[in-house]
Order: C-alpha cells, then sequence, then structure tokens
C-alpha cells in the first residue's frame, strides 16, 4: 500500500510539471513572435532627427527661461552636419541636429533666443541638467560613468551654432 502511494505521487507530479513546462513553453513562445518580428528596422541618425523635429514641431512645449552657468573648457562643434526643415519654408525656424559624444540635441533659434527642441543621451549616458530656454544661450549635460558632456547652443546670425564642453567625472 505505501509503495502504490509513493508511486502515484510520484506520477502525480510528473504530469502537473509535464503540463506546466508545456503552458510555459507555449507562452514564451507566443510571446516571443510579438516581441522579436524582425519587421522593425533600425532608424539612422537623419530619421531620428526628422522624427523628433516632427514630434516637437507639433508639441508645445513650455519654455523656460534659464541662464547656463559659464563654462572654462569649450570646444567648438563647427556646423552642424544636418539641418533638417521643420514644417514649411519661413513658417517655423529650422531645427538644427548637434551630435556629441554623450548624445544629441535638437536646437531652434527664434533671432538670437535660442531653445533646446528636444534631446536624447547615447547608451550609458543620461541628462543630468537641462536649460531648454529660450534664452541668449540653452545647454543640457549629458552625464555617462566617467564624463560628462554639455552642450552649449547659442544663436548666430538666427541660426544655431553649438559648443561641446568635456569634463571627467
Amino acid at each position: 500500500m505505501p509503495r502504490r502511494r509513493v508511486l502515484l505521487g510520484v506520477l502525480g507530479w510528473l504530469a502537473v510539471a509535464t503540463v506546466a513546462v508545456t503552458v510555459g513553453v507555449l507562452a514564451i513562445s507566443l510571446l516571443g513572435r510579438g516581441l522579436t518580428d524582425g519587421t522593425s528596422q533600425p532608424l539612422s541618425s537623419d530619421a531620428v532627427a526628422r522624427a523628433l523635429a516632427k514630434a516637437s514641431a507639433e508639441a508645445t512645449p513650455e519654455p523656460t527661461a534659464v541662464r547656463p552657468e559659464p563654462s572654462t573648457s569649450a570646444t567648438p562643434t563647427g556646423e552642424p552636419p544636418t539641418t533638417p526643415p521643420v514644417g514649411e519654408e519661413g513658417s517655423t525656424p529650422a531645427v538644427t541636429s548637434f551630435p556629441s559624444r554623450g548624445g544629441t540635441v535638437l536646437a531652434r533659434c527664434d533671432g538670437d533666443q535660442a531653445y533646446l527642441t528636444s534631446w536624447s543621451p547615447h547608451p550609458d549616458f543620461e541628462t543630468e541638467e537641462a536649460e531648454r530656454g529660450p534664452d541668449s544661450t540653452a545647454s543640457v549635460e549629458f552625464e555617462g560613468d566617467d564624463v560628462k558632456v554639455k552642450v552649449v547652443v547659442t544663436c548666430v546670425n538666427g541660426r544655431p551654432k553649438a559648443e561641446t564642453e568635456i569634463k571627467p567625472d
């Protein structure tokens, strides 16, 4: 009698374990199809800049006027590689993309007032501080494990110009 109970207990446990594993495998395979379809493609830097510019043009941000602290060392980034227009010519200021070691900043000018429309830190960086503008300068600071990268935007002749400051952390 005790031997029969043990055998029934083992068989019952095996049946329940088999059902549990089967349900788990089916659930993972169903979820896996939705998560790893392979239909999505990574976006290029230009596509990201266009999408961010479009999204920022549709949104109505609430600007704050906070002046950034002056810095001791700055490295000019030069002319930006891309300047995607937002909206129709003349209706909305052009948004300019400024890539840096810490992330990408999108900025525009309204006369001599700089305004950050958006920013996106690179992997392993996070946004430490942002001073969006509009003001004579606007800036965002990205912090990584061992470095801080600050992008300061000003307007020259109505066009955004950026300087990147890199400081060890």
